[in-house]
């Protein structure tokens, strides 16, 4: 985020000042200790014409290890307690972990 503010040469009292935050919290945003607002989101997508996809990357990165270790947690829960639709749910939770591995193997190639 803070990329692409300077890249606008805007100050972060500006960017905040538009926002209605104090500039210590768009500090904390732009240093990825505090996750943005969408508000702020959808803010440096206007201001600066970031994609949305670009600004929500760091979400996504931090998002999706987490949904396949669940995953991979409720696959072994279900294959120890068997139920009538416990092979479809597994079928769908191995479908997630399958697509986001796909996808980093992806981003590895670029």
């Amino acid at each position: 985020m803070k990329w692409y503010r300077k890249r606008a040469d805007i100050s972060q009292q500006d960017v905040a000042t538009l926002l209605n935050i104090i500039p210590q919290t768009l500090t904390r945003y732009e240093n990825g200790a505090r996750d943005p607002t969408p508000e702020v989101i959808i803010t440096y997508h206007i201001l600066f014409g970031v994609t949305l996809h670009e600004l929500f990357t760091p979400l996504f990165k931090k998002i999706k290890p987490k949904l396949v270790e669940r995953s991979k947690i409720m696959i072994d829960d279900i294959n120890h307690n068997p139920s009538p639709k416990g092979n479809q749910r597994i079928t769908y939770l191995q479908s997630i972990v399958n697509l986001i591995g796909e996808e980093k193997s992806h981003e590895s190639d670029k």
